[in-house]
């Protein structure tokens, strides 16, 4: 949390923040502003369309290149998100995924990392 008088995080949240290994998020009202437009299409099936943002994918670049390991969990899925993460260098992509612990925990194991070195 920023300290009132110099706007910059506490000794003990960069303390924290230096022990993060594994940076892990959604994707729709994360990575997106949460809308999803869907497409209809004349053969009658629908596409999926996302919007995303360009600094979140410069971001997940920017950590990969620290050295940390980058991961998405969502619920939906979508080849927007498998391309979006494969062009930011996304390491662990899983999507359509309801119940979100097992895999997080599975990242943790694929990772090595603690769960106190995940920021979700």
């Amino acid at each position: 949390m920023p300290t009132p008088k110099s706007g910059k995080a506490s000794p003990a949240v960069r303390a924290r923040a230096k022990k993060i290994r594994v940076v892990l998020t959604d994707v729709d009202g994360v990575m997106t502003d949460g809308r999803v437009w869907l497409l209809s299409e004349p053969d009658g099936s629908t596409r999926e369309l996302k919007g995303f943002d360009a600094h979140d994918g410069v971001g997940m670049m920017l950590l990969k290149l620290a050295g940390l390991h980058t991961g998405i969990i969502t619920g939906r899925s979508s080849s927007a998100v498998a391309r979006r993460a494969a062009e930011g260098g996304v390491e662990f992509v899983y999507q359509g995924v309801p119940y979100k612990m097992p895999v997080y925990e599975e990242i943790l194991r694929k990772s090595g990392a603690k769960e106190f070195e995940v920021a979700y």
